[in-house]
């Protein structure tokens, strides 16, 4: 990856993080997401992959995929707080997936500029994870056609009526740029031949942690190096916590785990577990000592799925607080 995208000043506000973005029945990789912030005033950020085999050759078929997620603030970045997925096919036009500017936005296939918009009714909003799909059809001759599905569902068939465009003729798909003025994450790119090969269904009756269990240790079971209680990367982090808060447990580096803070006159405790992370209980407890009896729960007076602890600070007394993750 390197900076790229049109009139893109900056790719240093995009960053690698340690959870991934899933939409219900989609298979996903594990790992990160690439996240950005929103840009500075008056500037584009712009991050380019050159594929290793251009896509586009007239009469053929491709498929793409990827995840999307609004953050921070809607509306709010250079022109209105945009992002999503280019496809760099010098010269122009280039097609651009993703949430324009007007207003919140909303999610279109158009040249990158606007001309030739197809538009969705999926609204964008705050934390909401969209599954896009576009279907590239080359032509031999005239306009290549782009159909765009917005949350289809995966493994079903692919779905009989999309979003069409079909007034460009872009040439051959050179590489593929995160291309944004406002705060979002992006994750699981696909590219493949049709639509089941970059919708790739999850495994049937495979809760979330079993689906983490099979990514990074090649088993369902919590067994072994995927037990709850080990630790196979040596970190101090034991799989549990790993997966609880969306660290990697094969990587010592990884081991972001939220901490107690002292604020103003109290102890808080603040943290949103990875999305799609919904099994587990998280409960805090206090006690005047680390005696096995005397713990008493402290309430969650956050709106789920985040959690915010807080214990008022006495002076002179002694305080020993805790965090208890339970899996089903």
């Amino acid at each position: 990856w390197h900076l790229g995208g049109f009139n893109a000043a900056q790719n240093t506000n995009f960053g690698i993080t340690t959870a991934g973005l899933h939409v219900p029945g989609l298979a996903v990789s594990g790992g990160g997401f690439i996240a950005s912030a929103t840009s500075a005033a008056f500037q584009l950020s712009g991050m380019t992959r050159i594929l290793a085999t251009p896509i586009g050759d007239a009469g053929t078929t491709r498929y793409l995929s990827f995840l999307a997620r609004p953050e921070g603030t809607l509306g709010v970045g250079n022109g209105g707080g945009w992002f999503g997925l280019g496809l760099e096919s010098p010269p122009e036009p280039q097609i651009f997936i993703g949430k324009v500017s007007e207003g919140a936005g909303k999610y279109v296939i158009e040249e990158r500029g606007g001309a030739g918009q197809v538009v969705s009714p999926v609204v964008p909003a705050l934390g909401e994870t969209v599954l896009m799909v576009v279907k590239a059809e080359f032509a031999v001759s005239g306009n290549d056609r782009f159909t765009l599905f917005v949350n289809p569902v995966p493994g079903a068939p692919e779905p009989g009526n999309g979003l069409v465009k079909e007034n460009s003729n872009i040439g051959l798909i050179s590489g593929l740029t995160l291309y944004s003025s406002g705060a979002y994450s992006l994750d699981e790119i696909r590219v493949g031949p049709s639509f089941g090969s970059v919708t790739p269904v999850a495994s049937a009756g495979l809760s979330a942690q079993q689906t983490w269990r099979q990514t990074y240790f090649g088993s369902t079971e919590g067994t072994g190096s995927g037990a709850d209680a080990a630790d196979p990367d040596s970190d101090g982090v034991p799989n549990l916590m790993e997966y609880a808060f969306g660290q990697l447990p094969t990587n010592p580096s990884s081991r972001s785990i939220p901490e107690w803070q002292l604020t103003g006159d109290s102890l808080t405790l603040s943290f949103t577990p990875p999305e799609g992370v919904t099994e587990l209980t998280f409960t805090a407890e206090q006690n005047e000592s680390l005696a096995a009896a005397g713990w008493a729960s402290v309430p969650n007076t956050a709106t789920p799925p985040a959690y915010h602890f807080s214990v008022p600070r006495e002076q002179g007394a002694r305080r020993y607080l805790r965090l208890r993750i339970s899996a089903p």
